[in-house]
């Protein structure tokens, strides 16, 4: 009889976990704040349901995708940028700063619902030349732009002028990596 408080994954058998549980050796616990006690093997179940869970979250479109490190230093350039008001946020702003020629990247919410709000928005990009790319989730992107709001897409110019060399060097780290995505990406979609 299967446990009740143990949560089901809705894509079908739990290999995932069934995997992580056997790489655990011992059923170490580990006491919660209320003196109850959980094992490793609650833990595990734990960290791969909020995994699938965001997955399940993740738009069809959402593709690439930032890893952990991408998202980082894309979040940190944001937060810079958001602060000297050079921004641009929400669907309108980037649109027309994209129609408008602006240089830049973009980078838009992967858990957007629906869909049609941001998907003409990677045809645009292509069309113009511009890199993109989507992060996990739209609470990331609201509060590397300083709102208090979610935002489903933000564009990050390219500024040349600065005197920050740090701000440089992160630019030139994130234009790389969004090229490494789309070159990956390309060659993904060519082998179909």
């Amino acid at each position: 009889m299967p446990d009740k408080k143990r949560p089901r994954s809705a894509l079908g058998p739990e290999t995932e976990a069934n995997d992580l549980l056997q790489s655990s050796e011992g059923a170490n616990d580990s006491v919660l704040a209320g003196g109850a006690r959980k094992s490793d093997e609650d833990q595990v179940l734990e960290i791969v349901t909020v995994a699938m869970e965001q997955k399940l979250r993740c738009s069809p479109i959402a593709h690439p995708l930032a890893g952990r490190k991408v998202t980082k230093r894309v979040m940190k350039l944001a937060k810079k940028l958001a602060a000297r008001k050079q921004l641009r946020r929400g669907v309108k702003e980037v649109v027309k700063s994209i129609r408008r020629g602006a240089r830049g990247f973009c980078v838009m919410g992967a858990d957007v619902a629906p869909v049609d709000v941001i998907a003409h928005i990677p045809v645009l990009c292509e069309e113009a030349g511009i890199l993109y790319c989507f992060v996990p989730s739209r609470e990331v992107l609201g509060t590397a732009a300083l709102l208090k709001r979610p935002t489903s897409v933000i564009f990050l110019p390219l500024i040349e002028d600065t005197d920050d060399e740090e701000e440089k060097k992160l630019q030139r780290k994130c234009l790389r990596d969004l090229e490494a995505m789309h070159i990956e990406l390309v060659s993904t979609l060519n082998q179909r």
